[in-house]
Order: structure tokens, then sequence, then C-alpha cells
């Protein structure tokens, strides 16, 4: 009979009080009650622990010398293995056998630990199924089985048909059977429960029996509770809630013991045992493996005190967390156990522990078996990625021989060839580095003549041109870079059996869900489902081969992790530098605020600042340019400079509430701009300014009150922006509560002067509610503000409303319309388009002169920070979810996502946008490199035109370029070309050097407009050295935007703009720029597709690619 259920149904509770009384009691009258019983369970030695459950149930003589070695060799000889031994024993002929097979799941985890387990698993099962089967003796057999291993029944023979023959099914109880469930042993306790506390239980526990073994520890804690607080009344809520409920009661109070645990060494201790007594079967089952008390010693490599002062704190009474219990002195072969399944789902330090032991043992098996296949030639030396894994693993986890033996033979043989690994890998890397040095120095040698070349070639032309001024002096820069090769050995074994059609369309599921992936960006996610199409589709080299091809596609979107490092512990908050030099972390040690800084290049840590704000206290961290401002009350705030790596003030106080997120920096100044408004001041203060030295950290001066500049007497300051070159300070107010409001109430945008101290309302700024946002973008000289319906506060609302984007000098007024208020606003690209992030996690990207979205991005995990890269090119956006995604800026749908372990609370991106680095809120931090090719910016050799009509400067056909890559800029100069008899004859020519040709370029047109009507239509052409026409294109001017034309570098020596046949119009366009992209650093082509499981591991982990 199989008594089966979900874990924590009460099986063992049932045969063990339920089965074996009725029995005895003579329930069973064709049988009589005459019964021995033996119990046991399978654990790491099923053979061995039934000869041992045999012996201790009396049916041997346990004094017998070699008794258990006796009995283990019967059972083994055969099938009937069982019955021999029976027929051996005291048991008289007319009495009954019962054995009961406690957790008999633990037979199919034993099955899968090697060959010869497997063997003896199948055995196990067989002198079961014959002894239950024959009728020459009595025995019956009982097995407890979670249900969920139902199916794995079937990896015997002759199990499953048994199981369905005799299967009890444990039913759920219904909730009056819960009732007297927690009523029934508090009144036997002589006490009483309150109604609301039962409620709350039978509440908690709903219909899930997995629950009730933790519900009877809840009960339990809850009792130790009522006692702690005197006894009196009933057990009720308050008693419930301070165990933590039936979700941490259990969780608490096995952290309680562990913290009990006096040393390191002892928890050190404690961690490995727990890890060495549960298992996870698979992603979602876990499973005990109790195992002798000796074995855990030669684990955990402890003397037996050592491992019984970690043991016993969780086996007293009351808190049985480990068996058996403290009245049983602990010896070598004692077997000692977890309670119940319910302690690996719900302690979370044990969870994380299981996981931790699931990727230790998951290392180990393929280390192992790579080692058994080198020895018999068919597998190499290990290379990274897994030779670091293996190497990290090793030193963190210490495994030993004991430990390595209940998952894969062969340990010592693994840690040889890992050695062997190791060494050949360090004597490859001295290699490299030595022809490294050596093309080093040959070419410092060369550099050295080319200079010395140089220096000659200056004086001979000194000498031949006296008369000319002095030449600049020659330089010569070299640059040189070593590209490390990326070379991955294929580590797969091809299955020999034929794949089922079945596998196949399964593999084709896999690899559409992967491209559907990687069309919304989500690029590790495909990488993941698309090797899971490969490794079904082994047997179809031609499917293999397809996907192979898209696994290079989407490598070539994906951010690839090329450094890696564990800095500090937990991270409240991170950031950078306003330059990118240096980031830091702030974190909480031994209760008190530390900033951390370290160095962005090598990440070494610069300097530890403790703090003078208690954790408590600090309401509020904000970043401003080089400071971080830790706000420690309403009106109240400390000042760190991150360029000195020390406290600037610890304590400044203001005359009313300070509105951190609108704290601007006057540049020319150097000041800080604090703005303040005070509610509850009588009269109420509208609004006003301090301004705060950058360098000292001192108030120097104070604004006036606003309370008379202000229209209405409840308006107040909700926001602030600064012109920075004219240094006047914009205002924009809004009420602070919806019962400020009148029925005609807005807010309004003023100006302040510094320089005279003046205000004044800018009638031509007006909008139409209030203004709790507001940003000045300097180059076109335009206020963007929000225009919202919401009040001030409270500021966790959300609400609709419109951005407003208007130029000072009145020219120019549009909106913007969205469903949820803006929470930053940056304007990119001089302005063109605005980076919007709004209250319901939305970002997106704006372009202002179509008024329309370029992109939008919705996230349902908190956005934590938003930054954009030195070219204003691209966004990062770092999640709570784990998430950094970068999106560009520039029209293209490029989008690349990279995951932590955990929050992600910081990105940046390097110098040149092609890195960025991501830090999360478990003090992990990543770098990454986006695998686009990098942008190289060329010039053409020799410009050419038709006559030209207008330029916007006179030499613009020496600055028709963008500017630097690097740099913000994108519109500079323009150049249009004369009305020609046809349009044909209007045209531009670039020509290039040999193989300098660009690989694309962008052009920005001029459209229509009053005064002149310029091309809507264009020609590109390009021409290869000889003349021959080698591309062409036509492209559509109608729109002033960004276009960008691709062209093979190769065969590119000339590129010809022209107008197309119409209208009498003439060419123009405001600048041009050539590029050519250079090889990526990460060779995506060449990864083979047996290591795509482990790059996406390091991308999503704490390793880092080679």
């Amino acid at each position: 009979m199989a008594v089966v259920g979900v874990s924590g149904s009460g099986k063992s509770s049932l045969v063990k009080a339920g089965v074996l009384p009725e029995l005895h009691g003579g329930t069973m009258a064709a049988a009589g009650s005459s019964w021995e019983v033996a119990v046991m369970r399978p654990g790491g030695d099923p053979l061995g622990n039934l000869a041992s459950c045999l012996i201790n149930a009396d049916l041997h003589d346990p004094e017998e010398e070699d008794i258990h070695s006796h009995v283990r060799a019967t059972l083994s000889r055969s099938g009937m293995g069982l019955l021999d031994t029976i027929e051996q024993s005291d048991l008289e002929e007319d009495s009954n056998l019962l054995l009961v097979v406690d957790q008999f799941e633990e037979i199919f985890r034993f099955r899968q630990q090697s060959r010869v387990s497997n063997e003896e698993a199948g055995h196990f099962i067989t002198l079961l199924l014959e002894a239950s089967q024959q009728m020459r003796r009595r025995i019956y057999v009982v097995l407890t089985m979670r249900s969920d291993f139902l199916g794995d029944c079937a990896q015997f023979r002759g199990l499953a048909e048994a199981v369905n023959e005799g299967e009890y099914l444990i039913p759920r109880l219904n909730r009056t059977q819960r009732k007297e469930a927690i009523v029934g042993p508090v009144k036997v306790g002589g006490s009483e429960i309150s109604n609301r506390l039962l409620q709350r239980l039978l509440n908690d526990i709903g219909d899930d029996p997995d629950q009730l073994p933790i519900l009877q520890h809840a009960l339990m804690r809850t009792w130790d509770q009522w006692e702690a607080s005197g006894a009196e009344g009933p057990l009720d809520l308050e008693h419930y809630r301070a165990t933590g409920g039936m979700s941490e009661a259990l969780s608490r109070h096995a952290d309680e013991v562990y913290a009990e645990l006096q040393t390191d060494s002892a928890k050190w201790t404690a961690s490995k045992i727990f890890k060495a007594l549960t298992e996870r079967a698979d992603q979602d089952r876990g499973i005990r493996r109790p195992m002798r008390f000796g074995e855990l010693c030669e684990i955990t490599e402890k003397g037996p005190e050592e491992v019984a002062t970690a043991i016993d704190p969780f086996r007293m009474a009351g808190r049985t967390f480990l068996m058996p219990s403290s009245d049983t002195d602990l010896k070598t072969g004692t077997i000692i156990d977890i309670s119940h399944e319910s302690l690996m789902r719900v302690w979370t330090r044990l969870k994380s522990w299981v996981d931790d032991e699931a990727q230790s043992a998951k290392i180990y098996r393929r280390l192992a078996d790579t080692a058994s296949l080198r020895k018999d030639g068919k597998a190499g030396l290990y290379r990274d990625p897994d030779l670091q894994i293996a190497l990290s693993w090793r030193s963190e986890s210490k495994p030993n021989k004991a430990w390595a033996d209940h998952y894969f033979p062969g340990f010592e043989e693994a840690m040889s060839f890992l050695d062997e690994s190791h060494l050949e890998a360090e004597r490859e890397a001295k290699e490299k580095e030595a022809a490294r040095k050596r093309e080093l120095e040959q070419a410092r040698a060369l550099a050295v003549a080319e200079q010395e070349k140089a220096e000659v070639e200056r004086r001979r032309a000194e000498e031949k041109e006296k008369a000319a001024s002095r030449m600049k002096s020659l330089s010569v820069a070299l640059a040189f870079a070593g590209v490390l090769a990326v070379c991955f050995l294929v580590f797969a074994l091809i299955a020999k059996d034929e794949v089922e059609t079945k596998v196949l369309e399964l593999a084709d599921r896999s690899a559409a869900t992967a491209l559907d992936l990687s069309i919304d960006g989500k690029n590790l996610e495909a990488l993941a489902w698309l090797n899971d199409a490969w490794s079904l589709a082994k047997k179809s080299k031609e499917k293999q081969d397809s996907y192979e091809s898209s696994f290079s596609e989407i490598l070539k979107k994906t951010p690839i992790v090329t450094k890696a490092a564990k800095l500090s512990g937990d991270v409240l908050q991170a950031g950078f530098n306003q330059d990118g030099s240096k980031f830091y972390t702030i974190n909480i040690v031994d209760d008190a605020l530390h900033v951390i800084n370290y160095d962005a290049i090598g990440w070494e840590m610069i300097d530890k600042s403790k703090l003078p704000f208690s954790p408590e206290y600090v309401r509020a961290i904000t970043q401003v340019d080089n400071l971080l401002l830790f706000r420690t009350g309403q009106r109240s705030f400390g000042i760190y400079d991150l360029s000195d790596n020390d406290i600037l003030q610890r304590q400044i106080t203001v005359g009313g509430v300070i509105r951190m997120r609108e704290i601007e920096v006057m540049e020319k100044s150097n000041l800080l701009v604090i703005p303040f408004v005070n509610w509850q001041s009588v009269p109420r203060l509208q609004g006003q300014l301090a301004f705060i030295d950058m360098k000292s950290g001192e108030i120097v001066g104070f604004s006036k009150s606003f309370n008379e500049t202000f229209e209405s007497a409840l308006e107040s300051l909700s926001s602030i922006a600064v012109d920075q070159e004219e240094e006047i300070i914009y205002l924009g107010t809004g009420y602070p509560l919806p019962s400020d409001r009148t029925s005609a109430g807005k807010g309004n945008i003023y100006g302040y002067k510094f320089k005279d101290k003046s205000v004044n309302l800018l009638a031509n700024l007006e909008n139409n509610r209030q203004v709790n946002f507001l940003k000045f973008e300097p180059i076109n000289g335009l206020l963007i503000m929000s225009d919202e319906e919401r009040s001030m506060f409270p500021a966790s609302a959300d609400s609709s409303g419109s951005i407003i984007i208007k130029s000072i000098d009145g020219s120019k007024n549009q909106s913007i319309g969205f469903e949820s208020r803006p929470l930053q606003i940056e304007p990119i690209l001089r302005g063109n388009r605005l980076l919007i992030r709004s209250f319901d996690g939305t970002v997106t990207l704006w372009d202002i002169n179509s008024n329309s979205p370029v992109w939008v991005e919705n996230f349902d995990a908190r956005i934590n920070t938003l930054s954009i890269s030195s070219t204003g090119g691209a966004a990062l956006i770092s999640l709570d979810s784990g998430k950094l995604l970068g999106r560009s800026t520039l029209g293209t749908s490029q989008k690349f996502e990279s995951v932590f372990p955990k929050r992600a609370i910081a990105g940046e991106f390097g110098k040149y946008s092609r890195t960025f680095i991501g830090v999360s809120s478990s003090g992990l931090v990543k770098q990454f490199e986006i695998q686009d090719p990098e942008i190289n910016r060329i010039f053409p050799t020799d410009i050419v035109s038709s006559k030209p009509a207008f330029s916007t400067k006179p030499q613009s056909l020496n600055n028709y370029v963008l500017g630097d890559v690097d740099t913000s800029s994108i519109l500079l100069d323009g150049l249009a070309i004369d009305y020609q008899k046809t349009a044909e004859a209007e045209f531009v020519d670039f020509y290039f050097a040999k193989d300098e040709g660009p690989s694309h370029f962008q052009i920005w047109p001029w459209v229509r407009n009053q005064v002149d009507l310029f091309s809507t239509n264009a020609l590109f052409t390009a021409f290869n050295e000889g003349e021959e026409l080698v591309y062409s294109k036509p492209v559509n001017f109608a729109r002033s935007e960004l276009l960008t034309v691709e062209c093979d570098s190769k065969e590119v020596s000339r590129i010809r703009i022209s107008s197309l046949p119409g209208s009498i119009t003439r060419l123009g366009f405001s600048e041009v720029a050539f590029f050519k992209d250079s090889n990526n650093s990460f060779d995506y082509q060449n990864i083979p597709a047996e290591n795509i499981e482990s790059l996406i591991k390091i991308n999503s982990g704490y390793e880092v690619n080679p």
C-alpha cells in the first residue's frame, strides 16, 4: 500500500499513529493481531538501511558478530533476498511483518547519484515487490510518499502498477477539521484561543495541506509568547503577531537558533550540515537526505564535539529542526535528519543554502565528468569560463571527498584535472604575455624610428623654407591595444539515440519564443530559449546550424560582461561622480552609514568614510554634481563632498520644508540653490531660496520671500530651473493641497535674477494648471514645464497632465499630453529630443520637431536611475528587477539589456558609450561592453560641389561635419547649392583615400520654408576607385531629421549627393558626417553553441567573460 499526499499532509503520522495501533488491535481480522513492524527510510544506502531496520525490529540478533553485513549480503543476493532474510530470521511462521518505508521519494534521488546507485535502487524496489507478492510468508509493505513524486514511479519496472493497486491518497482537512486541529491541542494544554485568532489562523492556512507543519510550529511559538506574556487570558492575535505569523514564525525561530551559535566557525559548520542534509531534486522540489553523524564530521572536516555544538541547538525541546531529539546521544552511526520538508520551503536562510548546494553539486558533477572523459581521451582540459568558475567554486566551497562521493565518484581525479587545467592556463597566459611584451618592444622601437625620421624631415623643411613661420612640432602617437582571442571549447555530448519529432517541435517552439524575446530587446532571455532549442535539436544538424546563426545575431545585441567584482556588503545607494572617474556606494555597517569611494577604472577602494548621520534619521539621499545631500529632517540636511571624500557640512538648517529634488547648481557662482517653503508659519512662507557655497558648505545668503511676488496668497514654490549663462532662476509654482486651489487656481512661472535679486512674473510663459516640474534647455532657450492638475502633496499621488515647451522669447509653444506625471525630463541632442521618466514607470523618448514619440518603454519594476551617455546618443535605466536597460536616442531601434541577481541601483556609461558600469544592491559591480562596432570618424580627402548659394559660414565646406562624436554637438554648419538648369547639376562630391571609405554616413537635410525651396528628394551614389557605380539610393529629404545611409567601405572611393529631377529647388543640408566601423573586441561569431549557457549564466551572475 502506498500512502500518498502532499508534503505536510500527515502521511507518516497516519501510518504510525493510525495504521499501526489498528493493526495491533486486530482490525485486520484475517491476518490476526500478531505483528512485527520494521520502519526504515531509503536515505543514501537503501539496502543498508533495510538491513538495519530488520535488525532493530529484533528479527535478527543484534549481538551476533557481523550480523549487519550478513543481512545486507542476503538482501543483495537476489530479488527474493528480503524473503530469504525473513526466513532466516526469528519471525514466527504465523506472525505478520509490516515493513514501513517512510519518505519513499528518497529512492529517486539516490538512483541519480551514479550507475551503481541506479542498479542498487532498482534491486531495492525488486525486493519490495517480490516480498509483497509472494505467498510463502505474510509480508506487507507500506510506503509513504509525496504525491509530486508519483510520476517518478514509472522509472522502475512494476512499481507504478503496484502503487496503483494499493494507493491511498491523504484527503484534505475541511475547515471544521482544521478548526479542531487548532482548538484541540490548546484545550489539552489548559487554555483557550480567541475567536479572532482562530479565524486568522484558518484564513492564513487556507486549503493548502502543505501549511499544516507550519501551522503546528506557529501555534507552538504563539503558545510560548502567551506564556512569556504572563499566561493570562486566551491566546490572542498579539501573541501570534509577535511570532511573525504563518509566513515568518518558523523562519524567525530558525534564525534565532542560528544566531545562538557563538562563533563564525560554528555557523559555517551548521550551514555545511544543513546543505548536506537537504537536496533539490529539481527546480521546484526539495528532499531530505539523512546522514550518519560520522559522515557529517567527514564532510565538515570538524571533530565530533564541534559538529555536535552546531547540531545540538537545532534539536532541543521546542525547536526540533533536526532529529534525533536532544535526549539521544550523538554517535558515529547516529542518523541526523531535518524534521520536515517544510523547513526547506519556509526557512529563508536554508533556501539560500539549498540553492548554493545545488549549484556547487552541478559544478562538481560537470568537473568530475569532464575529468573522466579526459582520462578516456574524449575531452580536453578546462578553459575559461569553465576553468574560472571551477577554481572560484573550489576556493569558496572547499569541497572534500566525503562531500563529493554523495554526488559523483572520482574526487581526487577531478581535483587533479582542475590543477592540470589551471597550470596549463597559466603557462599559456605567460606565453601570451611574453609575446605581447615582444610586440610592444618592437612597436616602441618603430615609434622611436618614426619619431627620428619625423625630426629629420622637420629640420629639412626648416632649411628649405626659411621665410616660412616655424612649423608646429610633430608628434607621433602610437596606440597599441592587445586583443585577447576568445576561445571556447565545445563541451557537449551528442546523444546517440534518434531525436523524436516531438522534441524537434519543442525546439522550434523555443526558437520562436527566442525570436519574440529578441524583437522585444530581451536578448539574455532569448539566448536562454535559443540554447534550449539548440540542446533539443542535437540530432538535426540543419536546425542546429540555423540556431547557431541566430546565436550570432542575438549576441551582436547583447552586452558582454568584461569585469565583475563583489566590492562590499548590501548597498543602500550608489552613483558616480560628475566626470565618471569614480563611483561610490552607501552602506550601513554596524548601524552606521558609510560612503565608500572606488576608482571607476581599476575599482580599487579610494576611501571609506563613516558618516555622522544615524541611518534611522536619514529620510532621503540626493546627489547634486559631486555633492551628496543627506536629508535629516524636513528643514535640515548634511553635505558629503565626493571630490574630497569628506563631510562638507554636518547639518544645514533653513526656515522651511526643503524641496530636495529641486535643488540646483549655479555653476558660475559655484553655489547650491536650495528652494524651501513653510506652510505652517504665520503668515505662510510661499517660497524662498537659500544659497550655499559649494566649497565651504556655508550658507552665503537668501533671496527675499516670494510672498509679495506671487499672484495668489495660496501659491507656493514647487520647482526651479537655472539659466547658467544669465544666472536667472526660473520659479515654478503650484498649490500644496487640493483644498488650496480655487476654481481658477493655476501655477505660474517667475524669473529671479541673481545679480540684482529682482523677481518678475513671466506672463508669456503662462500655463494652464500647476507647475510641479521645471527644466531649462540653454541651446534653444527652452523652458520645459509640467502642467498638472495634481497638487504638490501628496507627493506619492499620480495624475495625468501635459509637458509644455516654451521658448523664453515666446516664439515656441508646444504641448505634449501624458497619462502620468513626469518625474524627470532630460533635454538631449541639442534640445531636439526629450527623455521623460513618468510616475507610472514609463520612459519616453520624444522628438520635439515632429512632436511625436520615438519610442516608449513601460517597466513593471521601480526605476532607480536614468543616465545619459556623454554624446547624448544612448540612455541607461537601472531597475529594481535587477535589469540594466539601454536604448539608443538617435532614432534607431537599438536596445540592449543586462541582468543582476539583485536590484540594479545605479548605472553609468563609459567615456565613449560603448561600455557601461552597473551596481547592484548586493554590492556587485559589473562592467559591460556593448557589442556594436566601434564608430570611428573619418574625413574626406577632398570636396567638390556645384556653386554654393549660401552657407551659415564662409568656410562652410570645410566645416560641414558634425563635430567630434564624443561631444553633444549635432547641428553645426550648413550648405545650400545654387539653382542649376537641371536638378541633377546640383551636387556635392566627397572623395576618400584608398581603403578608407565610410561604412555609413549621416546627413540632416534642410526642408522647404517660406524663403527657400529645398529639395524633398535626393540621390546618394557611390563610386569605386575605377569610377564605377557601386551604390545608388534615392532618399526622402521631406522632413528635417537625421538620416543614416550604409555603404561598403571597401568599395567606396567617392560619394555624391545630388538632387533628383523635379521642380526647381535647391539641394541643402545642415550637416553631414562619415564613419567607419572597427572590429568588436568580443568575437561573438566564434562562440560555440555549447558555451551559450555559460555566457547566459555569466551575464546574469557574478562571473566575467574571458
